[in-house]
């Protein structure tokens, strides 16, 4: 379980990643952020998500992959010479490239930029890593991961521009950027790899599609947020808030 506090629009947010119930604190806050909680509390949404069971050995985890998945990650290294790299202590600028690389591809789809505060207050936490998939020394795509030691979950990603030229490039750096981050994850001995939510919008099916190719198992976990304080309560009437936190 990982807890971090950070402030939003005046708000004192406090997130919990991968609880298994309802977390006490005496910590004044306004909100109250549950993110893949294992089991339902007050109005929690349930959620489809996907895992991949790094307890199995490197062999039958690659075999689980797609057909074309594998193909397309072999080809990463042999072919297009691609390099992983992942950072497990991001410093300030590391974080601030990240942020800057991520708003940018956000505001390519009309995604929620991200949010500063909680970027360094997880990677104050000690749970936050980002990984990377250069090609001649640029970085192609990025992920942020979280992980409490048994489980690492997707946080964000976000990838360069998309043109005529580069879509299988962007295509075989996002299957070598998670394969390579669940080998190194498998070796210092997380159980799980979580790639987040399998969603019901017909938009994202492709999404989903690409989530699949990795084999692993779908199951339900649940999220909730919570207002504790009446300004809390209040600002989480307010949808465009919401959305941001």
């Amino acid at each position: 379980m990982i807890e971090i506090f950070s402030k939003k629009a005046g708000l004192v947010v406090r997130d919990i990643f991968f609880a298994t119930g309802v977390v006490p604190s005496n910590v004044n806050r306004d909100i109250d952020l549950y993110t893949q909680c294992s089991s339902p509390i007050y109005d929690s949404v349930p959620s489809c998500i996907l895992t991949i069971d790094l307890t199995k050995d490197e062999n039958t985890i690659f075999q689980e992959f797609g057909k074309n998945n594998r193909y397309k990650i072999r080809r990463a290294t042999n072919k297009d010479g691609l390099i992983f790299d992942i950072d497990f202590t991001p410093a300030i600028d590391t974080l601030e490239f990240f942020k800057k690389f991520y708003n940018n591809f956000a505001k390519s789809k009309g995604l929620p930029l991200a949010n500063p505060a909680k970027l360094e207050a997880l990677r104050n936490s000690g749970s936050f890593s980002i990984a990377s998939v250069h090609n001649k020394n640029l970085p192609i795509v990025m992920s942020s991961f979280i992980s409490d030691g048994y489980r690492v979950y997707f946080h964000q990603a976000a990838t360069v521009p998309r043109d005529g030229n580069n879509s299988v490039l962007i295509s075989t750096a996002n299957r070598l950027l998670h394969w390579q981050m669940m080998l190194t994850m498998k070796k210092l001995d997380v159980k799980v790899y979580d790639l987040g939510n399998i969603s019901r919008n017909p938009k994202l099916q492709s999404l989903n599609d690409f989530k699949r190719e990795f084999g692993g198992v779908e199951c339900e976990t649940y999220n909730f947020t919570h207002g504790v304080s009446w300004l809390g309560k209040f600002a989480l009437k307010t949808s465009s808030l919401l959305r941001k936190l």
